[in-house]
């Protein structure tokens, strides 16, 4: 209705155009009670954005703010802000054809205006009294201090989001808003006006569409009262699980299905986007559960609608894709340590390093965000209530993982492993549900609940002795001291015997992992598993046996990722997997030696000879980091101890082609080169493992 009002003039409006616009749209403006209270609003507000005085104001800019008092939800009255916003010029661009969104791109002056006309809207109804229009008491600002106010505030605000192109798509906005931006313009938030309206005293709550307390829409029959846990959170407040609850749990994991697929498989799906809306997410998760064979009917959708919004807390519309995938981990199938190093990798940039501060507050708040989306306990609480509490004990446990490893500004999973395993589980209690086996999912629910401490670990140790060497990685430094535990080398036993690993030929199990690797000579981890799925036969196996042994091979891939994508370089990895196989140490490192020789000549680079040596001492340094199942590994000693090693052998052999042949290098290890890297004797299973 505004822009058709301005359309013979340009574009603009006048006062008393705009005037007679609103009394076409609200009835009340026509009522001789409202009409003077109402038409004086309507001409602050109008002022506000006249700041020159000419009676004239842009209709886009007039049609922006006005959204502010408009029905629906904050995300959606900032989307359609900005639609307005770019399609009001003749040189606006939409996103490119290839990109995942048809928004358009608005320049950074246009974002100014996008800002200034929001902030136009506060400050006239700062300006206005609406119990007496007549009162001028309250119109302390003059226009020039208005014109101050608005244009230094939206000049400020948009100075945060600006970009460098000079353009910003909603996507990008939106991003930014999420990622902190809410902390610059925090007065967007009003426009959910239930946020606005219980600013004042006495008046009705408006519901808004993205007013939900809960993820997964539970029934609001009254709750059952029988509790089966009480964790503390922060400030003294409680997350109480009942009895209902842990049943609905119990349906929405049937109804999603997500025990049949892996936590991999669902980053697979989402990771192509960085943000994703309800939409995004919506439709690409009912793609993967179809593909899945899970059936997606009405109340699926439902389900994942409610989910992608309980996370959009700024109800921008959009939620960065790795806090929904985190999340959903809940859902999966699979052992707690398994989900936390699966999610804590999502939140790395790089998905190996360690996180800062701020990353670890998302991964924890994923987690919480979904056990109060579970609970009958939200519905008691307002939306506003539901997220201070996921805020304020995220930051707690936060504050409490970088206390303890203060001496960092950054934790890997090994340290937060410390933290959980030393008495963070007495700050995170709840972070025990993670295992869907505390939720009691079985035909008959248990009356007590379990106790909320970490439970011991269970006793692998069949007398084994512990294993320990050094790594040297400098000739003037001592080295490095690895050990792998008793209870490592049991329980490394139990699964390469269960599994059959132990007894497979090292050189078919290769050429097998090898032919899993895609055009660039990478394997993935959905091709790796599906290697191991086709090598194990897992319907001989029990629940936990399948548990452990997933869990097991998958820190031993994520211990070969080194970049943001999640992919191993083939050779690399099937030569350290040699380690697991069966055979003679000789054949193994004969046959892990061809797998870098692509040409065929013999003999290997200085370069290809430090990635055959870093694959064995990243298997060895994976398993001795295996109680804290992370990837972890520490790639600084592990570069550092294999170039150490190479140079050792090029520089002993003094090699004039700079190139070192299998039997060159057998021969240097014979005759005293094992005493440097006497590591190499443990890819002989039965000296230590099978022994």
């Amino acid at each position: 209705a505004i822009l058709d009002g301005g359309k013979s003039s340009r574009g603009f409006l006048s006062m008393r155009g705009f005037v007679q616009t609103m009394r076409k749209l609200c009835k009340v403006l026509n009522n001789s009670h409202h009409s003077a209270l109402f038409a004086h609003m309507f001409e602050s507000l109008y002022s506000c954005l006249d700041l020159d005085g000419t009676d004239a104001v842009n209709c886009t800019e007039l049609a922006v703010g006005l959204t502010f008092f408009c029905s629906g939800s904050k995300s959606a009255k900032l989307a359609r802000a900005f639609d307005l916003m770019g399609s009001s010029g003749g040189n606006h661009h939409m996103s490119s054809p290839s990109s995942q969104s048809s928004s358009p791109i608005i320049t950074n002056h246009e974002l100014a205006r996008y800002f200034r006309s929001y902030l136009a809207m506060l400050v006239g109804l700062s300006q206005t009294t609406l119990s007496d229009p007549n009162d001028r008491s309250r119109m302390t600002l003059t226009r020039q201090d208005m014109y101050c106010a608005i244009h230094n505030g939206s000049e400020w605000t948009m100075s945060h989001v600006l970009s460098s192109r000079g353009e910003i798509s909603f996507e990008q906005f939106a991003e930014w808003y999420t990622d902190g931006g809410f902390n610059v313009a925090p007065w967007l938030e009003l426009l959910d006006l239930k946020k606005f309206t219980s600013l004042l005293n006495d008046t009705p709550e408006i519901a808004t569409e993205d007013d939900t307390s809960t993820v997964l829409t539970q029934p609001t029959e009254p709750p059952n009262t029988d509790v089966m846990f009480t964790f503390p959170l922060a400030k003294g407040n409680s997350l109480i699980v009942l009895k209902d609850d842990v049943i609905y749990v119990r349906k929405v994991v049937h109804q999603l299905g997500l025990t049949k697929i892996s936590p991999d498989a669902i980053w697979d799906a989402l990771k192509a986007y960085p943000t994703m809306t309800n939409a995004q997410f919506v439709n690409t998760m009912c793609s993967l559960l179809a593909h899945n064979n899970v059936r997606v009917d009405n109340e699926v959708q439902i389900l994942l609608q409610n989910y992608q919004s309980s996370f959009d807390i700024h109800q921008t519309g959009y939620v960065p894709s790795n806090q929904l995938a985190g999340g959903l981990t809940l859902l999966c199938d699979g052992r707690k340590s398994h989900k936390l190093a699966f999610s804590f990798q999502l939140f790395s940039g790089d998905g190996m390093s360690p996180l800062k501060s701020e990353d670890l507050f998302y991964f924890l708040r994923s987690f919480l965000i979904v056990l109060f989306s579970c609970c009958a306990q939200s519905l008691e609480l307002t939306a506003d209530q539901v997220s201070a509490w996921v805020t304020d004990t995220a930051k707690m446990c936060c504050r409490d993982v970088m206390h303890h490893t203060s001496r960092k500004e950054c934790v890997d999973f090994g340290d937060f492993g410390e933290w959980y395993n030393g008495g963070g589980y007495e700050t995170a209690p709840w972070l025990e549900l993670l295992d869907l086996g505390k939720w009691a999912l079985s035909p008959d629910i248990p009356g007590p609940a379990p106790s909320n401490t970490t439970p011991p670990p269970e006793n692998l140790d069949e007398g084994m002795e512990p294993i320990n060497f050094h790594l040297l990685t400098h000739d003037n430094h001592p080295g490095h001291f690895v050990s792998i535990s008793a209870h490592q080398v049991a329980r490394l036993k139990r699964l390469l015997t269960v599994s059959n690993l132990s007894q497979m030929e090292t050189k078919m199990v290769c050429q097998h992992i090898m032919s899993c690797a895609d055009a660039s000579g990478t394997i993935s981890k959905v091709a790796f598993d599906g290697a191991m799925r086709s090598l194990i036969h897992g319907d001989m196996l029990s629940v936990d046996v399948k548990d452990s042994l997933s869990e097991f091979l998958t820190a031993i891939f994520f211990s070969f990722v080194r970049g943001p994508a999640l992919s191993v370089p083939a050779e690399e990895f099937a030569c350290g997997f040699s380690v697991l196989c069966g055979g003679k140490k000789s054949d193994k490192l004969e046959c892990a030696f061809d797998l870098f020789d692509r040409d065929h000549d013999g003999k290997l680079m200085l370069r290809e000879v430090t990635l055959y040596l870093r694959s064995f001492v990243t298997i060895f340094l994976c398993v001795s980091n295996t109680n804290n199942h992370s990837g972890g590994i520490p790639f600084d000693i592990v570069d550092g101890a294999s170039s150490w090693a190479t140079k050792k052998i090029f520089d002993d052999l003094s090699l004039p082609s700079g190139l070192l042949s299998f039997d060159e290098f057998a021969n240097w290890y014979t005759q005293g080169g094992y005493g440097c890297m006497p590591w190499l004797e443990l890819l002989d299973l039965r000296k230590w493992v099978l022994a």
